[in-house]
């Protein structure tokens, strides 16, 4: 053997040890998943309806997922290839401890979810599941140990490029995690005598919790300070406690027996609004968008003349997959990010990971942009909607204390 093959030897054993950490982290996410779930609730039937129907689908895109595995595997390897004397045990032992810190970070900061893995278990998962939910950052030490590690065997052999490769590895995997796009002013309304319109909207937020409602506890204060200089409408109603003949409504300024839409399943032809404000601003010369998440399903499936539809899709395949993806554990720290929601916008659909943030930090992007028209963006959030999967650290803010 030569020298060059033995000293590739320990480096490649090093990756494969990586490697080996993360794939078991994807083997115990396949081995954990439950059966398919819709918000929380499971169905023999519709179980096997997945399996007769989807399995191609399932197995595609778990093939994707153990490539990802496999990836960040390969990248918490790369500290421990870096030193002078690489080891499976030791990149294995570093990579582990990466795989383990991101699912307690993860679980804390999105409880909802973990909960199938933790929180529903009781005993002793449910107990550590609750600290995580008040110490997210706390799990992150989990890495420290053989951070250690790596960081005395450098320093015992002078390996500058290993600590190198140790800072950027742990550096841009909080990159990745922490990453928040900065906050741009929105640009100026491209006309004086057109303004610009917004509709903010929440699925099933309740007036009482609104001071300008009567509500006996301020839980949004900048609602209350828009109501202040505002006009209320205090006799305003929805038709029918359905979102998509909600929404239709809200639109058209008609009744579902007027518009047609009486459910939230309506014919193709019955969901196309002709009388919808976002056609009839179009043809006064607006842009018009709509942004949403797993709530807003409804805006791809209907015709009211939005240039811009931003709002997950509502299908069976979907589902599928939402199922699979969720089930991640392990990938869910990078997907459930801004940048992740970019690369991977299949999360948007899944109701455990809706988060009010990320939707406006979408729409404040688009305003920053100049335009030559004005504009019309109608912006519908979940969070206030079931599962209520609110995220760090607002998760037992509004619950009892036992």
């Amino acid at each position: 053997m030569t020298d060059d093959a033995r000293r590739l030897r320990p480096v490649l054993a090093a990756f494969a040890g990586g490697a080996a950490a993360w794939l078991i982290a994807f083997g115990a996410s396949l081995a954990l998943a439950a059966g398919f779930r819709v918000m929380g609730v499971e169905d023999d039937r519709i179980t096997g309806i997945v399996s007769r129907h989807f399995t191609g689908d399932a197995v595609r895109f778990l093939a994707f997922t153990a490539v990802a595995h496999l990836a960040f595997g390969l990248w918490f390897a790369v500290p421990v290839a870096a030193l002078k004397k690489p080891s499976f045990g030791l990149a294995f032992f570093f990579a582990l401890g990466a795989s383990l810190a991101l699912l307690g970070y993860g679980a804390g900061y999105r409880p909802a979810l973990y909960s199938s893995w933790l929180y529903d278990r009781g005993g002793p998962a449910a107990l550590v599941h609750v600290f995580l939910t008040r110490n997210p950052v706390a799990a992150l030490a989990l890495v420290l140990p053989a951070a250690a590690v790596v960081v005395a065997r450098a320093v015992k052999s002078r390996d500058a490029v290993a600590l190198f490769a140790l800072i950027l590895s742990l550096t841009g995997a909080g990159a990745m995690v922490f990453y928040r796009p900065p906050s741009r002013p929105v640009a100026a309304p491209a006309s004086a005598d057109k303004p610009d319109l917004v509709i903010l909207a929440a699925d099933s937020l309740r007036p009482d919790r609104l001071a300008c409602y009567g509500g006996k506890r301020a839980v949004t204060p900048n609602i209350s300070a828009l109501c202040d200089g505002a006009t209320m409408f205090e006799e305003a109603f929805v038709p029918t406690a359905r979102t998509f003949p909600s929404w239709a409504s809200i639109l058209t300024g008609q009744p579902p027996w007027v518009h047609g839409v009486r459910n939230m399943f309506p014919d193709p032809e019955r969901a196309t609004l002709e009388e919808a404000l976002p056609r009839r601003l179009a043809l006064a010369g607006y842009e018009t968008a709509v942004f949403s998440d797993y709530a807003g399903d409804v805006f791809p499936r209907m015709d009211a003349g939005f240039d811009i539809v931003h709002a997950p899709p509502f299908d069976f395949r979907t589902l599928v997959y939402i199922e699979l993806l969720t089930a991640q554990k392990f990938l869910l720290p990078f997907i459930d990010t801004a940048l992740g929601r970019r690369h991977v916008p299949l999360i948007d659909a899944s109701a455990e990971a809706s988060d009010a943030r990320h939707l406006t930090d979408r729409v404040l992007a688009y305003l920053a942009r100049p335009t030559t028209k004005p504009r019309l963006v109608v912006v519908f959030y979940s969070t206030t909607h079931f599962p209520f999967a609110v995220p760090y650290p607002d998760v037992d803010r509004f619950t009892a204390p036992d």
